[in-house]
């Protein structure tokens, strides 16, 4: 009979050590996740800039009412601010961090200061000359 108290014993004090590991472990693994986010974030918001690059440097030889619809597609938070003749894309990360990424174009970008959080449509339109970027609600 003391065997099996022995037995239970030994598989308490087994699955006590797993249990520990477990709740060492999932902290790291959270870290190690929003991280991954976070740098998928940055990728997208890059590719992102690129293509508004481009389709800035198109939209210029184009005429006065062409338009173009951008989608985006942050992760987490991005904010969008107009700077002159620049577009700075500051993604927003856990624990406050934060990466920006500046867009220099041609001529002068109208575009409000706005927050996105999840899958966007803008719009990239001609008028008058100057080239606008807004948001796109169908």
């Amino acid at each position: 009979m003391q065997h099996s108290g022995q037995l239970s014993l030994e598989y308490l004090i087994l699955l006590a050590a797993a249990l520990f590991a477990f709740a060492v472990l999932l902290p790291l693994l959270n870290q190690t996740y929003e991280a991954a986010l976070f740098g998928l974030d940055c990728a997208s918001a890059k590719s992102f800039a690129s293509s508004l690059k481009h389709s800035v440097a198109g939209m210029s030889v184009q005429a006065d009412g062409a338009s173009k619809i951008l989608e985006a597609s942050p992760v987490g938070e991005w904010q969008l601010s107009s700077l002159g003749s620049q577009l700075a894309i500051e993604v927003q990360g856990p624990g406050g961090a934060s990466k920006t990424f500046h867009v220099a174009f041609p001529g002068q970008l109208t575009f409000p200061k706005t927050a996105l959080s999840g899958p966007a449509k803008l719009r990239l339109s001609k008028n008058k000359g100057k080239i606008l970027l807004e948001n796109y609600k169908p």
